[in-house]
């Protein structure tokens, strides 16, 4: 809104004033003045992030005007931080903000310690920073994907900040280098940062960092663990201790085989928690002989599990029945969890070796030589089972003894070769329901032998690079040469593409290893040998095989590691790359017979370099060619797919950059081969060299026009010298040669094309022109080709070629003059030439001679007659340019006439039904019924009068009430192109306008658009069964309508009648008609949910035209009562606010709640009209949208809630500060007033209360069932290997990471807290199952919640946490209320609970989950404490 913009406006000013030390006595008062500090905390909580990033950096600068103590900025500080971390939007937006957090604390230090206050600062980082935002509000299980990773990046600045080293900070992105790290502070000052140092290991904090390595969001996980890595070496570096819950004994066995049961897991996720508990204790342990000693037994452990895997797997190949290998499929011992922790703990000893800790010091190279061993060994395990390879053939690395399948009647062994197809549809192949037990386990089994050798390859392979590059470490030639070996078996032999790319990276740091390994020579020369194995891989016909994964990825992953490579060590000239380069070349061309014929159809094979000087290789010499024995097409292809790939590589552009001319020359030649998949393979080749060299514009093709950084033909030709006269001479020979087959005259395609992508010859200097005479010649000669594609980028590439365009004009206009003789009348050409035209037209200034020979020549094709008649086409593309000529008001002084003309033409065409039944007629079609559309626009939009408006709107209704489908699609596209500019004109120009004037006002224009639009709607969509309804048309219709509305809305406002002013009663029960029937034919109605997508479905135009309809607030209108149409209204909403949809479609859904100013109703209407339950459900899914991903549809929700509080009066963005959910959901319950209106509302609040809940007791109990395998259990132990057979591998996903259940849950308890006030407690009934739930969860809780200290802790579960916490809270407050059933077992139970938690250690349960219990103990009803602490248990909630 305007008001945003200068909110933001004025930030920016106080910003830039404050840092160019421009604060001026003037400018104080300014700001002073206009940014008062209740505007300053508006801006802080805003809900756009530019506002409220703007709100952070100025926020020194206007508390500096205020005059007042850098107290007060602390206290904004704590007033908006907790509510700002949830951001969709990227890394800057945490990166600026806590930028200016570090140097406010960095001012605030220097503050606290002059006035020697050092105990306010330490109580704002630990209390609130630490203890309040992070830990109690930010980091608890389960909450919103952004609030992990702000939270975990504003620890790592307040590490950095405190050690003042920024190398403790986990983002790179987060902090800059300035004075806050190079600043000398005080000695009290270090005094108090140490202090604040021994704050990060209080237990409470690293139990927030053990909570979020169960996140069930990747990069949250990953942080976490890298957070708790460097605050580890911090606290080693300082001396400081870990706390004892976590590296005590006890602690430390429970954590371990947790960990390893956790890492055992065949679901990617598990695996990944266990493998970072499994690192953590190795971080953990202070000496280096302890840490030794712990990586070796990680070892011992996955060699025994490979071991036991192997003998798994061949037991399951030996079992005769489906229900024995089933049973040993279900139980196969995984090890990539194991791998991963091994890895991380190598990772780990590059920080230790960063801030040289006494462990960088010890050497691990025996260890490392035994691990790469053993990882040797993983790899050939998980290849021998996925590796795709054909019957005998064996894969590369793989020893014997890696076969497990042996069959009587052959002599050797295969590798299992699963079918990998099926399994890898991970969502599909899962959501699909099995017809019984059997088939669910069977499909299990399988999915763990699949998934756990895949995620074994990608883990072995992650780790290979980590042990490879480990600091000081030196590995053998042997292991090189294995190690590579495996590597490359793995890119080319496996269909999963995540482990192939796993297994790229792995490739490249070991290339990269080897390269630098000066101790061996040997090893130096590996990446030359692995180079090798490659090219003979694709080049030989013996070897050469199709590529397991699409267009050749496994091989060009191989070239592509190996040559990045030796690109990043940037010394001297990169001699491995340019062979593999030079190989690929000549691997892409035909065969030396083939290649000698073809340059000399071309007649260049009598040039004086010879053919091969077009291949110019890195030697600057020719290239040589395959004969035609040794030629093998895939091999071909194989070569022109890595090319393509290599080219569009951008760290290797400097070393391919100078072969991409002769990649365009074997690409070109490529197009003629017999072969489908050579001439697809040299068509992608040839589409990477043009976006690498030519034109880098990917959307090139949606607006036919030549980027500005596009390379101009001078510079082509100079840096490829070869490529003119081979482009030439192609032309030529295939334009010139009448005898043309199919194949053939597709070389000339790719020509003309790079040609119309060039820079234009007219932009790019008078050098250039001299260099295109001989092209423009040719090109257009193309003009006259028999196919469409060439005749239309020929045309482009004359424009682009020409220097003016009066010459090639009237050469045009010559030759269509030629190929109109009726003697050999030649319609392609004619085509061609106009198509030509129109790019002149379009690229250059149109002279007033040149208008005239235009409309001279091209007149003719308006007006058809009997000795001419034009293709459809030629008078499509004519009318184009005479509709361009007549725009032009510089060039046409009878412009009028002109467009009269024109647009008698359209509208007859328009009204020829049966043009459309011609080649080119849909076409015709669609440009004349755009151009009228165009015509008609000024009479629409700025009429003279109100008989010029009504007469324009009568055209537009009948082209798009059209009944031929292209001409009706085409105008809905066009006017509604323009409807946007059109509706902010009038928008801009508002009502004024003079006394007395017949002209409409802008409403009175929006107003009977509107109805025009309604009319072609209603048309539409009652078109009988034959023709039915066209979608797309309705789409757009209604889309105008709308947006027609809307913009009537901001002009007139709301006055208490709605939307009657903008339409009649009986137009809006038409409207009310179209929306349904739109609705109807898109089974909105229907009972089985499917996604809607707004973006693709005219269901999202529906409801908002049906919000409307709605808005008149009358009573019954056109046959349909109030509560008719608002049940069917709110049957809509629920289908559109689907996470899984699209977010135009829950966008759509908010913004039609707020139309419709359901919301808004009074307690009485709804009462009268019997429509309370359903505006309580449209309030339950409005509230449901405040936590939206989508910050739009977040925003509409909110201004929609506003309306409870008052009907007449809109808000403004300042008085709606939209970020703050907390304070919408309350000040939306305080506005329940009425009886009836508090008793619905508290059934809606209950209802959430028992929703967030639900699916805790089977949560907990599947908790209990796993973790009763590992408590106590030691590494060996059977119960370890994480086998169920009653979870999915695959888990479905939460569709929304915004959503905080733990938030709704508390603004559901705090309000119906408030609530209680006007309801009678004992109608504040709660529903029996919410007790009978607390009562098996707290028996559950009793058994489990000390067997394993923090290890096993359920409630600090991400699935378990914020349902438990949910219903103790409520429970808790049933009992003040004294509407609890077996209150009094329950408190019994809780303080049980308490009492052993105590007795066990706090750490064991989570901090807010042991306080519930408390409060509950000791509850009581109608008691002022335990209402205090109801309260206080809403954490999300306290200011």
């Amino acid at each position: 809104t305007i008001e945003d913009r200068v909110l933001w406006a004025q930030l920016d000013v106080a910003r830039y004033a404050s840092a160019q030390k421009a604060m001026t006595p003037h400018v104080k008062v300014a700001i002073s003045s206009q940014i008062p500090e209740s505007k300053l905390r508006v801006a802080l909580t805003h809900r756009l992030t530019s506002i409220r990033v703007l709100g952070f950096q100025a926020m020194h600068a206007i508390t500096t005007v205020y005059d007042k103590s850098i107290d007060v900025e602390a206290d904004l500080w704590r007033y908006s931080l907790p509510y700002v971390a949830k951001s969709t939007d990227s890394k800057e937006y945490t990166s600026v903000m806590l930028q200016t957090l570090i140097a406010f604390l960095d001012r605030f230090s220097q503050s606290q310690s002059k006035a020697n206050q050092n105990n306010y600062f330490q109580s704002f980082i630990v209390d609130f920073l630490l203890h309040d935002v992070v830990v109690k509000r930010g980091a608890y299980p389960g909450t919103a994907a952004d609030k992990e990773g702000f939270m975990l990046s504003l620890l790592g600045s307040l590490l950095s900040f405190v050690t003042q080293d920024q190398s403790f900070n986990i983002q790179t992105t987060v902090a800059k280098h300035g004075i806050v790290f190079n600043r000398k502070r005080s000695s009290e000052e270090e005094t108090t940062m140490l202090e604040l140092l021994n704050a990060f290991f209080a237990p409470e904090v690293f139990g927030a960092l053990y909570s979020l390595l169960f996140s069930i969001w990747d990069s949250s996980r990953a942080l976490a663990f890298r957070f708790l890595s460097k605050l580890v070496v911090a606290g080693q570096v300082n001396k400081i201790s870990l706390p004892p819950e976590f590296v005590s004994n006890k602690a430390w066995g429970s954590l371990k085989a947790r960990g390893i049961y956790l890492a055992s897991s065949p679901r990617q996720r598990e695996a990944d928690t266990g493998s970072r508990i499994l690192a953590f204790l190795y971080l953990s342990l202070d000496g280096p002989k302890e840490r030794v000693d712990y990586l070796q037994s990680l070892m011992n452990l996955l060699k025994t599990r490979l071991k036991d895997m192997k003998d798994h797997l061949r037991s399951i190949l030996d079992g005769q029945e489906k229900a024995i290998a089933t049973e040993k499929a279900g139980a196969l011992p995984l090890a990539h969890g194991i791998i991963q922790a091994i890895a991380l703990t190598v990772e780990h000893r590059k920080l230790d070796a960063a801030h040289a800790t006494p462990h960088s010091t010890v050497d691990h190279s025996n260890i490392y030589d035994e691990l790469l061993e053993i990882l040797i060994e993983a790899i050939q395990v998980s290849l021998a089972v996925v590796a795709d390879v054909r019957e005998g053939e064996t894969v590369e690395g793989v020893g014997n003894d890696m076969d497990f399948v042996h069959k009587k009647d052959r002599g050797s062994s295969v590798p299992l070769n699963v079918n990998t197809g099926a399994i890898g549809a991970n969502g599909t192949f899962s959501s699909v329901s099995a017809k019984d037990d059997l088939e669910f386990a069977s499909r299990l089994a399988v999915q763990r032998v699949v998934i756990g050798s895949w995620l074994l390859t990608k883990e072995t392979c992650s780790c290979i690079s980590s042990v490879i590059s480990a600091i000081g470490y030196r590995a053998q030639f042997d292991v090189f040469e294995r190690i590579g070996a495996l590597l490359i078996s793995t890119l080319t032999t496996l269909k999963h593409a995540g482990a192939a790319f796993a297994a790229r990276d792995s490739l490249q740091v070991v290339v990269a290893v080897a390269l630098g390994a000066a101790y061996d020579e040997k090893i130096l020369e590996l990446p030359t040998v692995w180079a090798k194995r490659l090219i003979a891989e694709i080049s030989t016909s013996d070897k050469v095989r199709d590529s397991t994964l699409r267009r050749s990825t496994g091989y060009a992953l191989g070239f592509l590691a190996i040559m990045r490579s030796e690109l990043s060590r940037k010394q001297g000239s990169p001699k491995i790359s340019n062979h593999i380069l030079d190989t690929l070349l000549t691997l892409s061309l035909p065969p030396e017979e083939r290649i000698q014929l073809m340059f000399q159809q071309l007649n260049l094979d009598d040039t004086k370099a010879g053919v091969n000087s077009f291949f110019q290789l890195s030697s600057g010499q020719g290239a040589s060619f395959i004969s035609d024995a040794n030629y093998e097409a895939r091999g071909r292809v194989h070569a022109l797919n890595v090319l393509r790939l290599i080219i569009l590589d951008a760290p290797l552009v400097s070393v391919v950059s100078p072969m991409v001319g002769s990649s365009m020359v074997s690409a070109i030649l490529g197009y003629d081969d017999p072969s489908w998949a050579v001439r697809n393979s040299a068509t992608m080749v040839f589409s990477a060299a043009m976006l690498r060299v030519i034109d880098a514009d990917k959307n090139a093709s949606n607006n036919d026009r030549t980027s500005s950084n596009a390379i101009t033909m001078t510079e082509l030709f100079r840096r490829y010298p070869f490529l003119s006269t081979f482009l030439l001479s192609v032309m030529k020979t295939c334009v010139k040669d009448e005898s043309l087959s199919r194949t053939e005259r597709s070389r000339v395609f790719p020509i003309v094309l790079l040609l119309s992508r060039l820079q234009p010859i007219s932009k790019s200097g008078e050098v250039s022109v001299g260099s295109v005479e001989d092209f423009i010649g040719i090109t257009l000669e193309c003009l006259r080709n028999k196919h469409h594609a060439i005749r239309a980028a020929a045309a482009r590439a004359v424009a682009n070629l020409c220097s003016e365009s009066t010459k090639y004009s009237k050469i045009c206009l010559e030759m269509m003059s030629e190929s109109l003789d009726e003697s050999k009348r030649d319609w392609n050409a004619i085509d061609g030439i106009l198509m030509c035209l129109q790019s002149l037209s379009a690229s250059f200034t149109i002279s007033t001679e040149n208008a005239d020979d235009l409309k001279e020549g091209l007149l003719k094709f308006l007006v058809p007659n009997e000795s001419f008649r034009s293709p459809p086409s030629c008078t499509a593309t004519a009318i184009k340019i005479l509709w361009s000529i007549s725009s032009d008001q510089q060039v046409a002084e009878d412009s009028t006439d002109l467009s009269i003309k024109v647009s008698q033409a359209c509208e007859k065409i328009v009204r020829h039904a049966r043009i459309s039944s011609y080649v080119g007629g849909s076409d015709l079609h669609a440009i004349c019924a755009t151009i009228f559309v165009e015509i008609l626009d000024r009479s629409i939009w700025s009429p003279r009068d109100e008989n010029e408006i009504k007469n324009g709107l009568h055209q537009l209704n009948g082209i798009l009430s059209s009944n031929i489908y292209d001409v009706k699609l085409a105008a809905a596209k066009a006017f509604k192109k323009r409807i946007y500019s059109r509706v902010d004109e009038l928008l801009t120009r508002g009502q004024s306008l003079e006394e007395g004037s017949s002209v409409p006002s802008s409403s009175q224009i929006l107003s009977m658009v509107a109805r025009t639009l309604l009319s072609a709607i209603e048309r539409e969509l009652s078109r009988d069964s034959g023709d039915g309804s066209h979608p797309p048309t309705v789409r757009r219709l209604s889309r105008c309508f709308l947006e027609c509305f809307y913009g009537w809305i901001e002009l007139e406002g709301t006055d208490g009648e709605g939307s009657t002013c903008f339409l009649s009663p009986s137009e809006l029960g038409f409207l009310w008609g179209a929306a349904n029937s739109i609705a109807e034919k898109e089974s909105l109605f229907d009972e089985e949910v499917e996604e809607c997508n707004g973006e693709t479905f005219a269901s999202s135009n529906a409801v908002e035209m049906m919000s409307v309809a709605l808005s008149t607030k009358n009573a019954p209108v056109g046959g349909f009562n109030l509560k008719e149409r608002m049940n069917a209204f709110s049957q809509i909403i629920q289908r559109l606010n689907d996470p899984q949809a699209s977010w135009r479609s829950r966008h759509s859904a908010s913004l039609a709640i707020e139309t419709s100013g359901v919301l808004g109703l009074t307690p009485e209407t709804c009462s009268a009209a019997g429509i309370q339950n359903i505006r309580e459900e449209i309030l339950r899914q409005t509230l449901g949208m405040l936590q939206d991903f989508d910050p739009d549809v977040r925003a509409t929700a909110t201004r929609a809630l506003h309306q409870m509080r008052n009907s007449t009066v809109t808000a403004t963005p300042s008085q709606l500060p939209q970020l703050m959910l907390e304070d919408t959901c309350l000040k939306v319950y305080s506005s329940a007033k009425m009886e009836s209106d508090v008793q619905s509302t508290v059934g809606h609040l209950q209802a959430t209360l028992v929703q967030n809940c639900s699916g805790l007791v089977e949560a907990m109990e599947s908790f209990e069932g796993e973790s009763s395998k590992s408590s106590g259990a030691i590494s060996s132990d059977l119960g370890l290997l994480n086998v169920t057979s009653s979870r999915k591998i695959f888990e479905q996903e939460d569709p929304n990471p915004n959503d905080e259940k733990v938030l709704a849950t508390q603004l559901a308890i705090q309000s119906l807290l408030h609530l209680s006030k006007n309801v009678a407690a004992c109608e504040m009934v709660f529903p029996d199952e919410i007790f009978q739930q607390c009562s098996v969860c707290m028996e559950i809780l009793g058994r489990i919640a000390t067997i394993g200290g923090v290890a096993h802790d359920s409630t600090r579960f991400p699935f378990i946490f914020p349902a438990l916490h949910g219903l103790l809270q409520t429970v808790v407050l049933a009992v003040y209320l004294g509407a609890a059933i077996n209150g009094s077992e329950l408190q019994t139970m809780a303080q049980s609970i308490v009492d052993k938690v105590h007795e066990h250690g706090s750490a064991s349960m989570h901090p807010e989950i042991l306080n519930c219990l408390v409060m509950l103990s000791q509850a009581a009803s109608e008691n002022t404490q335990t209402r205090e602490a109801v309260e206080k248990s809403c954490f999300l909630l306290q200011r």
